[in-house]
């Protein structure tokens, strides 16, 4: 069990995932959905998840690798466009992903910075 913020977030099963993501999108400030990218000069229109670097609840940093991609002329780490926690995965090991589809969501959860006046 790990603790986000002031959620609580147990192991994902089906029933209580789409609870949990609800709760976690509630107090968060951006989300930032990650998708498959065009690679390069590769004229690929999908790629296969090879394995994911990061599992769901992970602290990630702006350039840290994600999820390792292959397509039918590369293989490459997907670097993190954002920093966060790692909310929900879309897709699993092994599945294949069209270019522009979505694989992960990432949540800011830093509180906004609001001055009060005294």
């Amino acid at each position: 069990m790990r603790r986000i913020g002031s959620v609580q977030i147990d192991k994902c099963t089906k029933e209580n995932s789409a609870d949990m993501v609800q709760r976690f999108k509630q107090k968060v400030n951006s989300l930032t959905t990650v998708i498959v990218p065009k690679s390069g000069g590769v004229t690929s229109t999908k790629a296969v998840v090879v394995r994911w670097l990061k599992r769901e609840g992970d602290k990630v940093k702006v350039g840290e690798p994600l999820v390792e991609l292959e397509t039918e002329k590369v293989s490459f780490e997907l670097e993190s466009p954002a920093a966060g926690t790692l909310l929900k995965l879309f897709v699993q090991e092994s599945a294949e992903v069209p270019v522009g589809d979505a694989l992960c969501e990432i949540a800011d959860s830093k509180p906004s910075a609001q001055k009060r006046k005294k």
